[in-house]
Order: structure tokens, then sequence, then C-alpha cells
């Protein structure tokens, strides 16, 4: 598609030998939940959709650009992993504000306190992250993924460490950042309301006997 945000053409990812091998397009309005078991290479594919992994072949493109540091493409990407680590010393609303500040944007502050409803945090506002529980914290990421949103976001397996609400919040999550841009999300599980694909789907190669 021509207006496609993101673009996997005949993409190969891994270390040593291919882990993962597909071809994708994401356009705006657009969505994919990768899902499957740990250790089958959801995280490397992600690493690779954002630029800090190098393909084995094939190539990635963000806006018809590779991702690549240092770029302006990537000012248009917002890549969450997988681990759940924030400063302890700021507090929730510097930490938002950080966020924007990286990125060389003045703090949208309507959208911080809409995110701040959602994800059920205006009463932490101005409580340091170190004070937070884990599944606190993973919304406070939640919250800058929503208050930035960027042309392309991909989450890595963003519902862990929260409570039984949290596929419930990605659902709301990507369905709000797909209204302008496009979203790649992994997952253990299938997150119901979205579309789900099977990482089994893209499994690559496998390794020769001497790994």
């Amino acid at each position: 598609m021509d207006s496609a945000i993101l673009v996997l053409r005949n993409l190969a990812c891994g270390y040593e030998f291919p882990l993962l091998e597909l071809s994708l397009e994401l356009g705006r309005g657009e969505h994919v939940v990768v899902y499957g078991p740990n250790g089958t290479g959801k995280t490397t594919l992600l690493k690779t959709v954002v630029g800090l992994i190098k393909p084995l072949s094939g190539e990635v493109l963000v806006l018809g650009k590779p991702p690549r540091r240092g770029t302006r493409v990537m000012r248009n990407i917002f890549y969450l992993p997988e681990t759940v680590e924030l400063p302890p010393y700021l507090r929730v609303g510097e930490y938002a504000k950080l966020v924007f500040d990286i990125y060389g944007e003045r703090p949208d502050a309507q959208r911080i306190k809409e995110g701040m409803k959602l994800f059920e945090l205006e009463s932490l506002y101005g409580r340091k992250l170190g004070e937070l529980s884990q599944g606190q914290k993973r919304k406070v990421q939640l919250l800058v993924a929503y208050s930035l949103g960027r042309e392309l976001t991909v989450l890595d397996d963003p519902a862990i460490g929260i409570d039984d609400s949290g596929e419930e919040l990605v659902r709301i999550l990507v369905e709000e950042l797909s209204e302008k841009g496009a979203v790649l999300v992994t997952s253990r599980n299938p997150i119901a309301g979205l579309n789900n694909v099977s990482i089994n789907e893209f499994k690559g190669a496998k390794p020769p006997s001497s790994f």
C-alpha cells in the first residue's frame, strides 16, 4: 500500500540464523498482535522493526525509511520494551514530561490528563515511580505511549505486570493509537477484540545441528 507506515519486506530476523521470516504492511488505522510463548522470537522481531537489531535479510521501512538511530524517522516511532524499568526518583508527571522532551515536543497536558484517567493513575500523578507497584509502573509506560501518539507504536507484551484489567486496557490503547497511526504488538496470548496472528505463522528456518 502506498500509504503504509510500516513495511516488512521478506524480512528474516534473528542472530546466527533466522528465528522469523515474514512480510507485512501496516497502514494508518491498522494494527496487529503477534502472539506466542516466550522464547519464540517476538522481542527479536520488535527490536528489528525499531532498528536495534539489523535484519539478517530483507528490509524494514517506517514511513518509507529504514529505522536507524539518529535519523528523523525515529521521532515517529515509540517502542515499549518488555522490561518495566523506570527512574525511581522521578514522579509520574515528571516522567511523562521527560519523554515528551526526549522527542523534542512540548507536553500535551490534555492528552496526559486523558491518559491518567484511562489508566487510573490520577491519584498517583505526584508519586515517585520507585513507590509504585510493577503493574502501576507498566500503566505509566502505557500512559506515555498513549500521550505521545506516534505514527508507529511498537509494544512488547504491554499487559505484563498488570492485573486482570491489563488486556482490556491494551485493547483500548491499541484502538486509540490506531485511529491516527499503526500499532504492532506482541503478547503471550491473543487479545480479545484485536487482530491476532500466531507467531507460528512466521517461523524461520531451523538452526543448523551445530547450534
